[in-house]
């Protein structure tokens, strides 16, 4: 049978003819009539488009229904003579016949209970807060003290800056040799923190051999020791890496010293299997992975865990992107050089080197002040043996002895090792509550 068109279509599912019928309308229609309610009259033109349409909608309904015999749900088809839909037409419609039970029927959004995890913070506020990286890893949700913390810039525990003390941690690449037990101990020698404990840093030792009289030493007067491997020059192998690790970790297992921390030559990190690695042999924390001075107005980076990786920009790749539960990273934050030209991460490596003791001093002390005034994030003084190996350094070596006995004048700073730093995180302890056996106990 052949079909009709105009006002009459084929019905390629029933066989059968039927009429259309002039769209209707009425108050409160959810149909949008055209601007004149009039019925339009089909032109020749017209009901060519319309015929031309309804062939090709039934040649393709016809070949679907020859392929499946399964009962086919067909939409309802667009008519220009209906005009555009509303917004709230094109909404799924909930049938006449179904007895729609409304799951909210004040359509008011359901009040967050006490035991929901954000509480009365909606899920984009969790996302929009700068002091959270990335929604994965909500401090005190799931991420807690003392075996996890969140990436960001927030202090632990919610403190005021007021009530956060200052640290500071001196550390030194290189091997354990007499320049470098002689440059410690002018840096911390008779020097106390506010609490009554000795001013202490680490030391991240490379080499084969271990001078076991230096090391003793170093031990006594209360130097925390660090690895880096064998070579100070980075890695091109995971393997490479963990077998200097291997032989590292013996070598201080003979002395009796157990090592806790790490750091990759020049700050390369090798991505997640470095991670892996260090979590393998027990290690609890790196310190490879260098920031950016952050834009004005952004706190630094406190140290975290990589329970949920690390998230951000990566400065020098390759950064773990996997998750290392428990394990720490202590982000080397970048200072400004004393022309404040340009970023440096060791205070003996920056583009231009501080000409003079003065110049030392108020190189670190306006780097120094600048973290010390915002969330009092932990401040690195890093060095690389560079200021040891020529007397043409000595008056950079004079103002950095002169800048650590300015610091310690100040009632809330510490001159703390890397390890000491992990050690208040865990346990986070306002500055008028810090003892000489809280957070660190030096007591004995």
């Amino acid at each position: 049978m052949t079909p009709k068109h105009s006002a009459w279509e084929w019905n390629a599912l029933s066989g059968q003819e039927f009429q259309r019928q002039p769209i209707q309308v009425t108050r409160g229609s959810t149909r949008r009539p055209l601007t004149n309610t009039t019925m339009l009259t089909p032109t020749t033109t017209t009901r060519t488009s319309i015929a031309t349409t309804t062939r090709r909608h039934t040649t393709r309904t016809a070949h679907s229904t020859s392929k499946s015999s399964s009962t086919i749900q067909h939409r309802p088809r667009f008519s220009f003579m209906q005009g555009p839909r509303t917004a709230a037409q094109r909404m799924p419609q909930p049938s006449q016949s179904a007895s729609v039970v409304p799951t909210n029927p004040t359509n008011t959004a359901p009040a967050a209970s006490p035991s929901s995890p954000v509480h009365s913070k909606s899920w984009w506020n969790i996302w929009l807060n700068p002091n959270i990286v990335h929604v994965g890893c909500v401090q005190g949700i799931n991420c807690k003290l003392p075996a996890c913390f969140c990436q960001g810039n927030k202090v632990p525990k919610n403190l005021k800056p007021s009530e956060t003390p200052q640290m500071v941690f001196l550390t030194i690449d290189g091997s354990l040799n007499l320049q470098v037990y002689r440059r410690y101990m002018q840096f911390m020698l008779n020097k106390k923190n506010p609490n009554g404990c000795p001013a202490r840093g680490t030391i991240f030792a490379s080499g084969r051999t271990t001078n076991s009289d230096i090391l003793k030493r170093l031990l006594q007067i209360g130097a925390e020791i660090a690895i880096q491997g064998l070579h100070e020059h980075h890695y091109e192998s995971t393997q490479h890496l963990e077998e200097e690790l291997i032989v590292q970790l013996n070598d201080m297992n003979k002395h009796n010293v157990t090592v806790a921390g790490w750091k990759t030559p020049e700050l390369k990190a090798l991505g997640n299997e470095q991670y892996r690695i260090l979590q393998r042999y027990g290690l609890k924390y790196d310190a490879t992975i260098s920031e950016n001075i952050p834009k004005v107005g952004t706190d630094k980076a406190w140290p975290y865990t990589l329970d949920f990786g690390h998230h951000g920009a990566c400065v020098i790749p390759e950064c773990p992107t996997g998750k290392f539960p428990g394990l720490w990273e202590i982000p080397s934050n970048s200072i400004k050089d004393y022309r404040k030209f340009f970023e440096c991460t060791y205070i003996d490596g920056c583009m231009f080197n501080p000409p003079t003791m003065d110049d030392t001093v108020n190189f670190l002390w306006d780097n120094f002040m600048e973290n010390y005034k915002s969330n009092r994030a932990p401040f690195g003084l890093q060095l690389r043996q560079v200021w040891f190996t020529h007397p043409a350094y000595s008056g950079n070596l004079k103002g950095l002895n002169k800048f650590i006995e300015k610091l310690l004048t100040l009632k809330d700073v510490y001159l703390v090792s890397a390890s000491d730093v992990l050690t208040w995180m865990e346990n986070p302890t306002k500055v008028q509550d810090i003892t000489n056996s809280l957070p660190w106990d030096c007591s004995s």
